[in-house]
């Protein structure tokens, strides 16, 4: 965990919109949050200040975390997977996504990750999670690519793709058998 002076080194770093952003986002510990409090006040910002920000960049955040293109046909922009990051964004439902190029709805290339608030109850049943995308899920921020998620995404393709061609293997082969 770092200490208040790389928060505090952390937070002067970042742009006014970065901090309001961050700031509006909560699921802080209470040193991080102090350190935050500081901050906003150092540079004389409120949390009012945020839609000064927040307007042109969430939009171009919006669009750019949209998918394009279709589920089940032809190439397209999909999101796979859902990860949290820590325990705060589990709590929260704050979700990593990852948006990829597919090819008839199977990942091909990961292209970026975001995180998402979602307002649907997650977790209750697998199989809900995996077929249901939240209609009320709302793009935070692009975070750098999760590795892990891709790698798990790219494992269930190529189980998926390998269950697939073993069941045509075992139908020809039993179609062939058939006949004699």
């Amino acid at each position: 965990m770092p200490d208040t002076s790389e928060l505090a080194r952390y937070y002067e770093s970042l742009t006014d919109g970065e901090l309001l952003i961050l700031n509006s986002e909560g699921g802080f510990t209470e040193d991080a949050a102090h350190v935050l409090g500081q901050e906003l006040k150092r540079r004389n910002l409120a949390a009012g200040d945020l839609t000064k920000y927040l307007v042109p960049a969430r939009i171009r955040l919006r669009e750019e975390a949209q998918e394009k293109g279709f589920r089940a046909r032809g190439p397209g922009l999909l999101f796979f997977g859902r990860r949290y990051l820590n325990e705060s964004d589990r709590k929260a439902n704050i979700q990593v996504r990852t948006k990829w190029f597919a090819l008839g709805g199977m990942p091909i290339i990961p292209i970026a990750s975001y995180r998402f608030k979602c307002s649907g109850e997650q977790g209750k049943s697998a199989l809900r999670d995996w077929l249901s995308n939240d209609p009320e899920q709302r793009v935070i921020q692009r975070v750098p690519l999760n590795w892990n998620q891709v790698f798990l995404t790219w494992m269930k393709t190529a189980i998926f793709v390998l269950v697939v061609f073993l069941l045509a293997y075992g139908f020809a082969w039993y179609c062939d058998h058939a006949r004699r």
